[in-house]
């Protein structure tokens, strides 16, 4: 997809009218959106990050969320994402965070991982700093947030948990740069560069 220069909303939900720039023909072609996968404000205005069906993650495109459809928008803020998605990455959340309380209280306190953007917002909405009662029983087993070890023969158990709130931060990250694959010809060209979607979690230890 070339990049272009205006994005319209058009009628169908989740599709819209692209624009070339503007020196260009007046035939439109039609794009359908595939996700939305991100917000951000430039110069006061809020656009959308938007994949396409049917073409590869780096022709991703920012357009005004002005011009996006409800259903786009909606989609978004209440993403629907499979089941086995969700538990797939609740297990990544959840086995990095026992890694963190295997370690001590002054290590560790802080990771990122991979992780899909939706899936948060479908778990945690639009919350940063997030308590106990966030994380719902039907994907956070009981004693997630613990790490027990046995203490000899006694019996006696002690270890870590988490001392809430945990603080997260969602950030898009660009493929690095220096990436090559071979095309039909056998040449080595750069790669497209696409971007991974990863959250920053910050979070304190204690004993017990």
């Amino acid at each position: 997809m070339e990049r272009v220069s205006r994005a319209f909303a058009s009628k169908g939900s989740g599709y819209y009218r692209l624009l070339a720039h503007e020196d260009s023909s007046d035939e439109e072609e039609m794009y359908e959106v595939d996700r939305a996968v991100s917000k951000r404000v430039v110069d006061g205005e809020e656009q959308m990050l938007v994949t396409w069906v049917g073409y590869p993650i780096h022709t991703a495109s920012w357009v005004p969320s002005a011009h996006v459809t409800a259903a786009v928008r909606s989609s978004y803020d209440i993403p629907f994402v499979p089941d086995r998605i969700v538990r797939h990455e609740v297990h990544t959340f959840t086995s990095r965070i026992d890694r963190c309380l295997a370690k001590s209280v002054s290590k560790d306190r802080s990771f990122t991982i991979e992780f899909c953007h939706d899936v948060y917002r479908k778990l945690f909405s639009s919350n940063l700093v997030l308590n106990k009662s966030h994380f719902c029983s039907t994907y956070f087993t009981e004693g997630w947030d613990y790490n027990y070890r046995k203490i000899g023969s006694s019996g006696t158990y002690r270890g870590r948990c988490i001392q809430y709130p945990i603080r997260c931060t969602l950030h898009m990250i660009k493929d690095i740069d220096n990436r090559y694959v071979k095309n039909s010809k056998g040449q080595f060209v750069p790669k497209s560069k696409g971007f991974r979607e990863t959250i920053r979690v910050n979070l304190a230890k204690v004993n017990f």
